[in-house]
């Protein structure tokens, strides 16, 4: 299983809120909200504030069910994997791989693959996001490894597959992810994005991030990236939010007066 991912440091500049992300491990965890323990440090008026907190556990958990194909093709491998000699097969053996076969045969006729992994049979859809977490997983593995360009392009496969699946009518359907699964697809993007310096990019999914499950954090990303295309007053109706949300948490009250201050010091 994939490592949980550290994040956070913000920092408010002159002009700029940034928020840096330390990955280590694949990708962001997805659980329920809990408050991150914080630590702040301000270095003068005109310095950036430095907020570092623990990682949430983004990563998501996926549970793939079991079928007969899967329980053939898992046995025939570890057969396989247990011997280099010529492998004979019992008549329990072969019923048991045709029966796969015909599991196969009735899974296939007549679907229609969707763009997040899942299947389109008449009005229903069912099956697993293989696609969307494949490709939110290759990202976030990118995104530790430094290489933020490559990253992006993984991730916003994932975005465009999770979205472009929803688009799709159905009567029924299994194997959604859910709204903290989807928020952290556009919270990585956003991470990522930041990293390249993308200000408007960071801004759409961060929007995106928030709607989807407005966690405090999610809102004190979402102030930040306000605040660095320059519309201040709404980076502070956010953080203010986060405040309301976690009256408690001294550092969102903290990156809430230092934006305050920051905004009279421009209007002088």
């Amino acid at each position: 299983m994939p490592e949980p991912v550290g994040i956070r440091a913000a920092k408010i500049g002159a002009a700029a809120v940034i928020i840096a992300a330390i990955v280590t491990g694949l990708f962001l965890v997805l659980k329920p909200s809990q408050s991150s323990q914080q630590k702040a440090t301000i270095d003068g008026a005109n310095n950036p504030i430095a907020m570092f907190g623990t990682a949430r556990d983004v990563t998501i958990s996926y549970n793939m069910p079991d079928t007969a194909t899967r329980e053939a093709v898992d046995f025939l491998k570890k057969k396989a994997e247990d011997t280099d000699a010529a492998i004979g097969l019992t008549r329990k053996e072969i019923l048991l791989l045709s029966k796969a076969l015909q599991d196969l045969d009735q899974r296939t006729s007549g679907l229609q693959k969707l763009p997040d992994g899942r299947t389109l049979f008449g009005s229903l859809i069912s099956g697993n996001p293989t696609i969307v977490i494949q490709e939110h997983e290759a990202a976030a593995t990118l995104f530790s490894a430094g290489d933020y360009k490559t990253a992006l392009e993984h991730s916003q496969r994932a975005i465009k597959a999770y979205e472009d699946a929803k688009q799709i009518p159905a009567s029924m359907s299994t194997g959604d992810l859910g709204p903290e699964d989807v928020s952290k697809l556009y919270y990585l993007a956003a991470l990522i994005s930041q990293k390249l310096q993308n200000k408007e990019l960071v801004y759409k999914y961060a929007v995106k991030a928030a709607e989807i499950q407005p966690s405090s954090e999610h809102q004190v990303f979402l102030a930040t990236a306000l605040f660095n295309i320059g519309r201040v007053d709404e980076a502070i109706a956010v953080i203010s939010k986060a405040v309301e949300m976690e009256p408690s948490n001294g550092e969102y009250r903290r990156l809430k007066d230092e934006m305050s201050k920051r905004m009279e010091i421009k209007n002088k």
